[in-house]
């Protein structure tokens, strides 16, 4: 499982009113933008009126707190390179929609590399995979498992085929 890695949105750095190394200025309606040359804590500001803000920090560190919705429309093709790990927490639904305009070969491809496993955990809730028009695959080269607390049922319209290159034992 891997809800051990919540995470929140940490609190902003203390800045300094050291002069002459401070440097803000703030419109009428109260937009900042804020450079701290002060050192061991340089840091560099600019935040909205309504709260939306970017900051980074002396450590080189980015925070983004953005109060509304961040829209991001990209004409060409998005990379994204993360030398350490990536944590997401979410409060709500998450969708992604891959092949929109439904041209062929427009996989949605997840390769892990060796020595690395995917886990799928739901606290409560079920775990539905729905496949519209098409197959499941599954192919594995040791063993398979499957733990069942409960009953195991298994529908089909056709045919039920079993073949097993050894023993198959039922109990």
């Amino acid at each position: 499982g891997g809800n051990k890695d919540s995470f929140s949105m940490p609190p902003p750095p203390n800045v300094s009113n050291t002069y002459p190394y401070r440097h803000v200025m703030e419109t009428e309606s109260g937009h900042i933008m804020m450079y701290d040359d002060t050192e061991n804590s340089r840091t560099i500001q600019q935040m909205h009126a309504s709260g939306t803000q970017y900051m980074i920090f002396d450590d080189g560190t980015k925070l983004d707190h953005i109060v509304s919705d961040h829209i991001v429309g990209i004409e060409g093709t998005s990379y994204t390179n993360i030398q350490e790990d990536q944590i997401v927490t979410l409060n709500g639904r998450y969708k992604i929609f891959v092949n929109k305009d439904e041209l062929r070969d427009n996989n949605y491809d997840i390769v892990v590399g060796k020595n690395a496993n995917i886990n799928i955990q739901v606290d409560k809730g079920d775990l539905n995979i729905n496949v519209l028009d098409g197959r499941i695959n599954a192919n594995c080269t040791d063993n398979f498992n499957m733990i069942v607390g409960g009953d195991t049922n298994i529908i089909t319209q056709g045919d039920y085929t079993v073949n097993a290159g050894g023993e198959a034992t039922i109990q």
